[in-house]
């Protein structure tokens, strides 16, 4: 499939299908055309794996229910690596690198956002940004220690955080432009 990859979650309860791959715990699961994690009691990591991505990409959702500890990852693989913007309960969210299973912080007291926000991590080089509704939040991390990877989603247990409308997908892609040529 072309990038950007999208998901809106619309079909039946269960899994989030053959697209998405669980890289930690059990990954994810839809509910009410939405989606959460699988697993109480652990961080659940799904990252899509029905495209390649460049190095430069980004993974976004919409905010349904911030409950506690529900995010976004970029750069994610199938050994458990990658790195994950999380929103704790309440107004704070933080940045980690997650090195298979192990969490280091890259940043605290990053703004969360709020329910009905868009929410998008991105990594390009060996930056890793995070936006609110199109503006940034916290400053600009530095990181390089994974170049690649896929996009992805993240949820810490399976208790009633929700995403929807998934998107991940390159960044600085070349558009393409159609001339037409009246004759």
């Amino acid at each position: 499939m072309p990038l950007p990859a999208q998901d809106n979650f619309n079909r039946a309860d269960g899994g989030v299908g053959a697209n998405w791959t669980a890289i930690r715990a059990s990954g994810h699961t839809i509910v009410s055309n939405q989606c959460k994690g699988a697993t109480a009691a652990d961080h659940n990591i799904s990252i899509w794996n029905a495209d390649a991505f460049d190095p430069a990409h980004y993974s976004q959702a919409l905010v349904v229910t911030q409950i506690a500890y529900s995010g976004l990852a970029v750069r994610g693989d199938v050994a458990g690596n990658c790195y994950v913007w999380l929103w704790t309960l309440g107004a704070t969210g933080a940045l980690y690198r997650v090195d298979a299973g192990t969490f280091t912080s890259l940043q605290t007291g990053v703004p969360a956002p709020a329910n009905a926000s868009v929410a998008k991590l991105t990594a390009e080089g060996s930056d890793l940004k995070m936006y609110i509704d199109g503006v940034q939040a916290g400053t600009t991390q530095t990181d390089a220690t994974y170049a690649t990877g896929a996009a992805g989603i993240y949820q810490y247990g399976d208790a009633g955080a929700l995403i929807d409308d998934w998107e991940g997908g390159n960044l600085g892609a070349a558009a393409t432009l159609y001339l037409l040529v009246a004759n």
